[in-house]
């Protein structure tokens, strides 16, 4: 990926042209029994950007460091069995946390599992360990 994102000829092209390549690549990879996969970041662009390749069944914008879940999120995390934390992980606090775990019940009811600092660190700013 590194040597993909980072070739002179990708340097020079267009947001759309990349979006393109990436979009026939990505498709070409994916699997026919995929999981859907949500991404939920502030930063819009990066999960447009995501959902528009393929790589994403909905982006979702919420900052929950600041407020709640939007509606759009609660019905996300209805459907949810893991969360990951992907970059988040020095500025995401329990606030976070609480909120995607609140929400996510997980396909068979009950809490889904949760990789990233909200599950492996002991800090009082993140979610306990025992998730």
């Amino acid at each position: 990926m590194y040597e993909r994102y980072s070739s002179p000829d990708r340097q020079t092209m267009s947001t759309a042209e990349l979006a393109a390549q990436d979009k026939e690549l990505y498709a070409e990879r994916r699997r026919p029994d995929a999981v859907p996969v949500f991404g939920l970041d502030v930063a819009a662009p990066a999960v447009h950007y995501a959902l528009e390749v393929g790589l994403l069944e909905a982006a979702i914008t919420d900052d929950l460091e600041q407020g709640p879940p939007s509606p759009g999120l609660r019905r996300a995390l209805a459907e949810v069995g893991l969360v990951t934390l992907t970059g988040g992980g020095s500025y995401v606090t329990a606030r976070t946390c609480t909120a995607l775990m609140a929400g996510a019940q997980g396909r068979c009811g009950s809490a889904p599992s949760f990789c990233g600092p909200c599950r492996t660190t002991r800090s009082s700013r993140h979610w306990p360990r025992t998730v």
